[in-house]
């Protein structure tokens, strides 16, 4: 049905993020999961049409957008991914959502890059404070071992433990980096709304 109803209006994004949606996996069984060719290309298209869709929202291991299994996090895959939101974030974009949205792309396995995408969001609505939680999670993400963030293909650098320094200090001396709940400023705004676009 959403097949169909994507292939008579190809902008219908609520038919199009059920396709992306139902090919998700629970976290804990994404190893069972072969790649999907088809949930690749829906979600090249979001970022190309609609990279504000709330589905890019979430925070990384839940995000739509963040490829579900340990195959679909292949090389390839993810370069192609990177390639489309790259391609969203120049320094013309004022988008704040946007910059939001794929800064949750890059958060696990590129968080400074992450972190500078939030902070342009900030200075683009600085009373969302959406972005202020996400920015402490990268910090978060951050801090934590590379080993930690293995099936994502993290490892580890001079780069990342310079900035995961860094993040450690903002994370202990900044009260407004500490997120109150799992997503709760993202929960409490988008949780009956899985269509839509900001």
């Amino acid at each position: 049905m959403n097949e169909r109803a994507v292939i008579e209006n190809p902008n219908d994004i609520c038919a199009r993020g059920r396709l992306i949606a139902s090919i998700r996996t629970d976290p804990v069984d994404r190893k069972s999961q072969a790649v999907n060719p088809a949930r690749v290309d829906h979600l090249v298209w979001m970022i190309q049409h609609h990279p504000e869709w709330d589905g890019f929202s979430l925070e990384p291991n839940w995000s739509l957008a963040e490829p579900r299994s340990l195959q679909e996090r292949g090389i390839d895959i993810t370069k192609r991914l990177k390639e489309h939101w790259l391609k969203q974030v120049g320094p013309e974009q004022n988008g704040a959502m946007v910059l939001h949205n794929a800064a949750m792309f890059f958060a696990i396995r590129e968080p400074e890059f992450a972190a500078s995408l939030l902070k342009r969001a900030i200075t683009l609505d600085p009373v969302e404070p959406l972005y202020v939680e996400r920015l402490g999670l990268v910090y978060w993400y951050a801090k934590q071992p590379a080993e930690s963030f293995a099936q994502y293909g993290v490892v580890n650098s001079a780069e990342r433990d310079a900035f995961a320094q860094r993040a450690r200090a903002v994370l202990s001396t900044n009260e407004q980096f500490r997120p109150s709940g799992p997503s709760a400023v993202w929960s409490e705004r988008f949780r009956n709304n899985t269509c839509r676009v900001h």
